[in-house]
């Protein structure tokens, strides 16, 4: 299981260098815009599409991280009411329906994101980016929900039978 760890640890410090890396460049280029505007009275509206479209992404790249990392929010007054065995029971049905419904948003985002590629429609910018560029986030994004959520999920699994050992080791002494 140490492998697992290694692999998620390598695997999430790419997605935070991938996300630090499209804001770092969104403030840029949003400071740039603001710069070209106030000094040389000159506007590009691909600067404005561009910086969404990383923050979007950026946003979408990290969900998956933040869930692994316990950062989203949580009813931890449900959580409190139980103990032991039964707080780790609770949490694996948690995981389970985020994983069923990032299975769901996945699933959806696929085919909205397979029908603008069919379509072909291209956004009416500077840019000309094909729309579909615009939705692939979703995929991405819950993709990697899908991922931490089977990981949270093998890990309540592996408590669930570390506790049900110990409860029982502590029944037989």
């Amino acid at each position: 299981m140490r492998w697992v760890k290694l692999i998620g640890k390598k695997f999430g410090f790419i997605q935070e260098v991938i996300s630090y890396s499209f804001f770092a460049l969104a403030a840029v280029l949003a400071c740039f815009e603001v710069f070209s505007r106030y000094f040389f009275s000159s506007s590009h509206a691909w600067v404005e599409e561009l910086v969404k479209l990383l923050i979007i992404y950026a946003v979408f790249i990290t969900a998956g991280l933040t869930l692994m990392k316990g950062g989203h929010i949580g009813m931890d007054f449900l959580l409190e009411k139980f103990k032991g065995k039964y707080k780790e029971v609770i949490h694996l049905i948690i995981n389970v329906l985020t994983l069923s419904i990032s299975g769901l948003f996945f699933y959806g985002g696929c085919i909205v994101f397979m029908n603008y590629i069919k379509r072909g429609v291209t956004s009416p910018t500077e840019i000309e980016l094909p729309l579909a560029v615009n939705y692939l986030p979703i995929p991405i994004g819950f993709a990697l929900l899908l991922i931490y959520c089977t990981v949270n999920i093998i890990n309540n699994i592996i408590q669930l039978r570390s506790s049900g050992r110990s409860i029982a080791s502590d029944s037989n002494s």
